[in-house]
């Protein structure tokens, strides 16, 4: 419900929740925005290009571009699914 009201107190909690995906994402980016880190939290918690959208209030083509940059910043590969990989950071 946090999440899909673009709360504050999402990433708050997330982080308490999966400390060990923002501690990996932050040491592969130091410099990571909230508002990245914010996306790459509705990936790892598997949310669907178009329920991004939806909470984010951007098209799909926006999310979609977003997910393409990430995947180029973090060399993720167009084979791996984005959301598994974002997973696979809380291990």
């Amino acid at each position: 419900s946090l999440a899909k009201n673009n709360s504050p107190e999402f990433l708050v909690l997330f982080e308490e929740l999966y400390p060990n995906f923002v501690k990996n994402l932050k040491e592969i980016n130091p410099k990571i925005r909230n508002s990245e880190l914010y996306f790459c939290a509705l990936a790892f918690l598997n949310f669907s290009t178009k329920e991004i959208s939806h909470f984010t209030f951007v098209s799909i083509a926006a999310v979609q571009l977003r997910k393409y940059r990430i995947r180029k910043k973090y060399n993720i590969s167009s084979e791996e699914d984005f959301n598994i990989w974002m997973k696979a950071l809380n291990d």
